[in-house]
């Protein structure tokens, strides 16, 4: 079972130790390790109610439960980037969605 709410204030501790694991296990998930977000952190301006991902915990992974939220909520794909994220020495495309709130 799942919710989704906005994130209080009270949550910060929980949703950072969660993206830090997310970035640590797939990073390619996020475009980003652990690293290069404390790196870029002080240099990139923050977009009020963006979605950048999706974490799946590694048990529940492969079943296309996130790819199916995200359809659920009325997100469809609009384009990929080929090539768009390198980790190590692998290049992967990127597929990119979008909710119409019109």
């Amino acid at each position: 079972m799942f919710s989704i709410r906005l994130l209080r204030a009270d949550d910060a501790t929980a949703f950072w130790i969660l993206r830090q694991e997310a970035l640590g296990s797939v990073p390619e998930a996020f475009g980003e390790s652990v690293e290069e977000r404390y790196r870029a952190a002080t240099v990139r301006e923050r977009k009020p109610r963006h979605i950048w991902g999706m974490y799946v915990a590694p048990r529940l992974r492969g079943r296309g439960a996130a790819r199916r939220l995200y359809e659920r909520l009325g997100f469809r794909a609009y384009g990929v980037e080929p090539g768009a994220l390198r980790v190590g020495d692998r290049y992967l495309d990127e597929e990119f969605l979008a909710l119409r709130l019109y």
